[in-house]
This record gives C-alpha cells, sequence and structure tokens, in this order.
C-alpha cells in the first residue's frame, strides 16, 4: 500500500485540508480584529506561530486514532474486516418543497384577494 492511498485511508488528508482552511479563517479574522483594536503585529504572528505548531500535532493525532460513531478509537482497534455500521437517518423536520411559503409572498396568505 502506497503512503498516499493509506493517508487518505486514515483520512489525514481529509483533517488536514480542513485545519488549513480553520487556520485560514483564523489568521484571517484575528488579523483584521487586531488592527481593529489597535494590537500590536506581533499578536497575530503568535496566532500564526501557535496554528504552524498544532499543524503537525493535528496531522499525528489523525495518524493514530480515528473518529467513529463509537467515538475517537486507536486506528490499531478498528475492525475493517466488516462493513462500517450504518448509523440511522435523522428524522425529516423539513417541510417539503410544495409546503413551503414562496418568496414575496406571507405564509398563511391566499393569492387572489
Amino acid at each position: 500500500m502506497s503512503l498516499f492511498s493509506e493517508l487518505k485511508r486514515r483520512n489525514v488528508l481529509r483533517v488536514a485540508a480542513a485545519y488549513l482552511a480553520g487556520a485560514w479563517l483564523l489568521i484571517e479574522v484575528s488579523d483584521t480584529l487586531f488592527s481593529i483594536y489597535g494590537l500590536p503585529g506581533t499578536a497575530a504572528r503568535i496566532v500564526a506561530t501557535l496554528l504552524a505548531i498544532g499543524f503537525p500535532i493535528t496531522l499525528v493525532l489523525s495518524w493514530v486514532y480515528e473518529l467513529t460513531p463509537e467515538g475517537l478509537k486507536l486506528e490499531k482497534d478498528i475492525d475493517r474486516a466488516g462493513p462500517a455500521p450504518r448509523r440511522p437517518s435523522p428524522p425529516r423536520t423539513r417541510r417539503p418543497m410544495w409546503r413551503r411559503p414562496r418568496a414575496g409572498r406571507p405564509a398563511g396568505r391566499s393569492r387572489s384577494r
């Protein structure tokens, strides 16, 4: 098995993409807020440095652990012989499209007056 396929199987690539997207968002928000409140540039550098330090730690944890319906489990404790258990689908709480009010018309009013 190649390294790339193993990273994909263990969801490391998905975790890396999510972490980078979240880190980018945090850096952008902190940079904006720090400039609004007049904080020095070192505060934004600290945030970026902490996020950079957390990236490899997150990748190692995503390699070792896997999130299952029963919670976090070690990768070696997961039985991959059988099919993955399916969770029941949630009950339907949204109204069907034909029952929803249309835009521009208040709910409960008829078309003709």
